[in-house]
């Protein structure tokens, strides 16, 4: 098993301070970007990557940009804006997808002022920073061409997505028929969707299901993805179903806490996911490019997705 909460690869590497710091694009404290500019002289508008943090939705911010991806990106001539949303403390679905969408339609209203091409723009995450980059990518465009804030009529559309241990549905009933079920228990569930036990398995429910997973909006024109998983690709142990019947109240084990934290992480960001979201891309003509390795390759997968973000953006 592959553990990345004890045994994440180590890339020693500071952050060049933000062109633009606390950049704000809505009305919450939370609602604020960093920004970064390559500054290659005589270039045309930089493409932007705009990193989306995860967290589970309830935690996370902007300051896990890796250091070495952002750096990447500035070498290979990419403008680089990393974001905070609301976290699920304050609001529900789809309040985060929404906020992120909203920074990249403010980001496309400053595309002059910021020197960046409004028409490549791509988004990278992990785990619910990929899951809200993929939803963005094919959810039909939340822009409103009639409003008159003149951000809102900007289009949240992405040229490519590069997602980290992501999910392809937050339904926990799915989880269940492809074998995850100890997902359907993770903390993050009930505030994301901002129901109780009792409510989760009633028709409003299902529908919040069905619009959360990025997989719904899966059609034949969407952007290329690229997806890294470093987690193993094994089958979730035994232990992992005992950890579901403790936290349901249905099993009395004494596990180790950590032990149990991983095991749940395990399931959460299972590559089985990723398989999932190749196979349906795969058979919509839509490019997708898997990797499933392990932590020590992290920095590789960087290289790789920034080269994939030069293929799509740097034409």
């Amino acid at each position: 098993m592959v553990n990345t909460l004890d045994n994440k690869a180590k890339i020693p590497m500071e952050k060049p301070p933000p062109d633009l710091a606390d950049v704000a694009y809505g009305s919450h404290e939370r609602h604020v970007i960093d920004f970064w500019h390559p500054h290659k002289p005589g270039h045309d508008p930089a493409p932007l990557v705009v990193y989306i943090h995860g967290g589970g939705f309830k935690s996370g911010d902007k300051t896990k940009l890796p250091a070495h991806l952002l750096r990447l990106c500035l070498e290979a001539g990419f403008a680089v804006a990393a974001i905070n949303y609301r976290l699920s403390n304050e609001v529900t679905f789809p309040a985060f997808m929404h906020d992120a969408g909203r920074a990249i339609q403010f980001m496309r209203s400053k595309a002059a002022e910021w020197h960046i091409n409004a028409e490549r723009i791509a988004a990278t995450g992990g785990s619910a920073g990929g899951g809200i980059s993929l939803w963005l990518a094919f959810h039909p465009d939340l822009a409103d061409p009639t409003s008159p804030d003149p951000v809102a009529r900007q289009s949240t559309s992405l040229t490519c997505v590069g997602a980290v241990n992501t999910q392809c549905s937050y339904d926990p009933l799915f989880y269940q028929e492809i074998g995850l079920a100890p997902a359907t228990v993770h903390s993050f569930m009930l505030p994301f969707y901002g129901l109780s036990v009792d409510q989760m398995d009633t028709p409003e429910a299902r529908r919040l299901f069905k619009e959360a997973a990025p997989m719904t909006w899966f059609h034949a024109c969407g952007p290329p993805v690229f997806l890294y998983y470093n987690w193993s690709d094994e089958p979730l142990p035994a232990e992992a179903n005992l950890v579901m019947g403790a936290i349901t109240g249905h099993t009395e084990i004494n596990m180790d806490p950590q032990l149990k934290k991983t095991l749940l992480s395990w399931a959460i960001h299972h590559p089985k996911m990723g398989k999932i979201i190749k196979e349906k891309l795969t058979a919509l003509g839509v490019e997708c490019e898997l990797h499933i390795v392990t932590p020590e390759q992290t920095a590789e997968m960087q290289v790789k997705m920034v080269e994939f973000f030069k293929r799509h953006m740097m034409k």
